[in-house]
């Protein structure tokens, strides 16, 4: 894809404690974030829209880095990478981690307080909606 990075402000992402005492004990015990950076991605634009994923992956050249801010506000010393088309449709996301110990269900969750705006054919609608493209 070919995005026009320049136009896309950079995420403000917010992390819930949870979700930050997780990653901390993700990044100081799992051997394979020890080569890779954590990355935050998106797929799907279906009916229920976007689907959100963060996990260890591999740095890339256009990637936007963000250190999330806690929920009071402060900065935290994670850098979580966006692609620029992430970047783009995850401003003002927040980071939660959900446990459910009886029915053995864990994982990290991510709202996009814009997230209904992106549901079913939302780019045949308005496409004011998709990111910025770079002229050739």
């Amino acid at each position: 894809m070919n995005i026009d990075r320049s136009k896309i402000k950079t995420p403000q992402i917010v992390i819930s404690d949870e979700a930050l005492s997780e990653l901390n004990l993700l990044i100081e015990n799992d051997l394979q974030l020890q080569s890779k950076i954590l990355r935050i991605e998106i797929s799907g634009k279906g009916c229920e829209g976007f689907e959100y994923f963060i996990g260890p992956h591999f740095e890339m050249e256009d990637d936007f880095i963000v250190n999330p801010t806690s929920e009071l506000g402060e900065k935290v010393n994670i850098n979580i990478h966006f692609s620029p088309f992430c970047a783009y449709y995850l401003q003002g996301a927040k980071i939660e981690f959900y446990q459910d110990p009886p029915n053995d269900e864990e994982g990290f969750i991510i709202t996009n307080e814009k997230g209904p705006e992106f549901h079913g054919k939302f780019w045949l609608k308005d496409q004011s909606k998709l990111p910025p493209m770079k002229t050739i």
